[in-house]
């Protein structure tokens, strides 16, 4: 949320994925290299709020 209290972001993966590497896909749909995965996986990731509706429209068709 952002500091009007508007919804900007989901969460969307936990640090350390057990999936591994394969949890990570990029904008291409490429897998990231394991040097680039590494310092990845301790992250915690979100998505916007603006691409979910769009994925959610597109699902909606």
């Amino acid at each position: 949320m952002d500091i009007s209290g508007k919804l900007v972001g989901i969460n969307g993966k936990s640090k350390y994925p057990l999936g591994g590497i394969d949890v990570f896909k990029l904008a291409d749909g490429s897998v990231p290299s394991q040097a680039v995965f590494l310092p990845m996986e301790a992250l915690s990731w979100a998505i916007l709020i603006d691409t979910f509706q769009q994925l959610v429209s597109h699902l909606k068709g």
